[in-house]
């Protein structure tokens, strides 16, 4: 498969969704935010799929990530712990697939506290969301220099045709 030609970013926080794209070289070419529908989830969809159709600019092959207030369980594909509650208890990555007729290897619904997950099993040279481990509450994780040059090779390596596939752990 080819390098996807965009990489789209959606922030999903409580006062506002904010999303970015990005080319082949890391370049934000669109940035636009809104504020967040309050207390209301189809609206919240809505509001995503508006901003991602105008950061797409018609690219259907876009890939998109989208961080959330919150985490989807991996048992059942349902949000929770989410601040924004209107979202928890809701499929939101399942929703979001169908809405934006995109399949679930484009599509990710991700927990904002999940970056540092990505970093590192990167810097053990595993792409993101190959498999979501859990990550100890207040634990430390000290990386040297040496690691985080190794996570920052690997991400680039995976950004170049993201692919979002996750297997499903129990909670």
């Amino acid at each position: 498969m080819s390098a996807r030609t965009l990489r789209i970013g959606v922030d999903l926080g409580g006062s506002k969704i904010e999303a970015a794209a990005l080319d082949r070289e890391g370049r934000i070419i669109f940035r636009k935010r809104r504020p967040t529908p309050p207390h209301d989830y189809d609206a919240t969809l809505q509001a995503i799929r508006a901003l991602v159709e105008d950061a797409a600019a018609g690219d259907a092959e876009a890939s998109i990530g989208i961080g959330i207030p919150g985490a989807v369980s991996p048992a059942t594909g349902l949000v929770k712990n989410a601040n924004s509650t209107w979202l928890n208890g809701r499929p939101l990555t399942l929703d979001l697939e169908r809405l934006l007729g995109r399949p679930e290897e484009v599509v990710l619904a991700v927990s904002h506290a999940l970056a540092i997950r990505y970093v590192l099993d990167a810097a053990d040279g595993t792409f993101p969301a190959a498999q979501i481990g859990r990550i100890p509450h207040a634990t430390p994780f000290p990386l040297d220099a040496d690691a985080v040059a190794r996570a920052a090779e690997t991400l680039r390596a995976w950004a170049a045709a993201p692919r979002f596939r996750v297997r499903v752990q129990a909670d």
